[in-house]
């Protein structure tokens, strides 16, 4: 869309125009109004650059762990799994 800035709405169209997006999954449904598209313009003109040094500095090194450890670790802590996991069949 070129001159979006330009454009001009009368009425109550600011908050009851109404764009709907959805995910394909369970509530996935998104609404969002026009002032709220015309409030995040900004972020589709300008590319921002995301730093995560500070948060580095505050919490340390992120860790690396392969997802299937992460989520056998994580159902072990909610009590899902037994706490120790089976020994693995060698090859």
């Amino acid at each position: 869309i070129v001159n979006a800035e330009k454009v001009a709405v009368t009425g109550k169209k600011l908050d009851n125009k109404k764009y709907y997006s959805h995910s394909e999954y369970i509530g996935g449904f998104k609404e969002k109004t026009l002032r709220e598209m015309m409030e995040m313009r900004y972020l589709w003109r300008q590319p921002l650059r995301m730093d995560n040094t500070r948060l580095v500095g505050v919490l340390g090194a992120e860790p690396h762990t392969p997802l299937d450890e992460a989520v056998a670790a994580t159902l072990r802590g909610l009590g899902c799994l037994p706490q120790t996991p089976p020994p693995t069949p060698a090859a």
